[in-house]
C-alpha cells in the first residue's frame, strides 16, 4: 500500500531515521499514482540531514512529474537558504507562490530572507501577507517583532512577541525575545524619566549639572545595553536607534550647556 509506505516514511523521517524513511519512500514511489509528492518528501528528508545534492535531485524529480508543484519550489528555496544562496531562495519562493498564492510558509521565508539582509520594512510586507493567509502563524509575529526591535520600535515589538506566544505558548525564541526587549524597554524608560525629572527640578546650577550628567549616563548605559543585545543581529545599524539616540543627544546638549554655565 503506497499510502502506508509514504506515511511510514514521514514518521521515520520525523524520528530522524532517514535511511529507513528513504526505504519506505522508494517502496511508495513504485506504487504511488502521484509519486511527485513522495519525491518531495524524500527531498525534505535529504534536506534534514543537509545532503543538498540528493535533496535537489528529489525536488527536481517531483517537478519533472508535476512542473507546477509549489511545495517542490518551496523545498528548493529552503535548500538555497541552507547553501547561503538567498537570491536563488527568493526566486524559488516566488515561483512557489505563483503556483500556490496561499503558501504562507513561502511568504514567511521571504520575510526571513529580507530580515537577514537588513531590509526591515521590506521584510514586514511578506510577513504580513503570511498572516493574512494564516493569522495564527507565530513565527511571522516573532519575525515582525524582530524587525521592530531593529528599528528601535520596542512597544510594537513587544506586542508582536506577545501575540506569537498567545498562539504558541511554548515558543521559546519568542519568549526570550520578549523578556529581553521588556528589560531594555524598562531600562530606557527609567533613564528617560530620570532625565526629564532632572530637567524639571529647581536646583542650583552645579547640582543640576551633576544630576543631568548622572541621568544622561544612565540613559546612555541603557542604550548601550540595548545596542549590545541586538548588535549581533543581521541588518543592525546605528540608524535602528535613531529615535532613542535622538533623545539622548538633545538631553546631552542640555548637560553640556549646564556644564558651560
Amino acid at each position: 500500500n503506497y499510502v502506508a509506505y509514504k506515511n511510514l516514511g514521514l514518521i521515520l523521517a520525523e524520528k530522524g531515521d532517514i535511511s529507513g524513511a528513504l526505504n519506505a519512500y522508494n517502496q511508495a514511489i513504485r506504487h504511488h499514482p502521484y509519486p511527485h509528492t513522495v519525491y518531495y518528501s524524500a527531498g525534505n528528508a535529504m534536506l534534514q540531514i543537509k545532503n543538498q545534492k540528493e535533496a535537489e535531485r528529489y525536488y527536481h524529480q517531483a517537478l519533472k512529474i508535476k512542473p507546477d508543484f509549489a511545495p517542490a519550489y518551496y523545498g528548493l528555496g529552503l535548500l538555497a537558504v541552507q547553501a547561503g544562496q538567498t537570491d536563488k531562495a527568493l526566486q524559488n519562493y516566488e515561483q512557489a507562490l505563483e503556483y500556490d498564492p496561499d503558501l504562507a510558509d513561502a511568504e514567511l521565508n521571504i520575510g526571513v530572507v529580507y530580515l537577514s539582509q537588513g531590509k526591515l520594512e521590506q521584510a514586514v510586507v511578506p510577513l504580513q501577507r503570511a498572516l493574512a493567509i494564516n493569522p495564527y502563524m507565530a513565527r511571522a509575529h516573532n519575525n515582525i517583532g524582530l524587525a521592530r526591535v531593529r528599528q528601535g520600535r520596542l512597544e510594537q515589538a513587544i506586542v508582536q512577541f506577545q501575540t506569537a506566544l498567545a498562539y504558541k505558548p511554548d515558543y521559546r525564541r519568542a519568549r526570550t525575545n520578549l523578556m529581553r526587549v521588556r528589560a531594555d524597554h524598562r531600562r530606557i524608560a527609567r533613564a528617560v524619566a530620570g532625565l526629564q525629572a532632572a530637567l524639571e527640578l529647581d536646583l542650583s546650577e552645579s547640582e543640576a549639572a551633576d544630576r543631568l550628567r548622572q541621568r544622561h549616563d544612565e540613559l546612555m548605559a541603557a542604550l548601550d545595553a540595548f545596542q549590545a543585545a541586538i548588535a549581533g543581529q543581521p541588518g543592525f545599524t546605528e540608524a535602528n536607534l535613531a529615535n532613542l539616540t535622538g533623545v539622548a543627544e538633545v538631553l546631552q546638549a542640555y548637560g553640556q550647556a549646564a556644564q558651560a554655565d
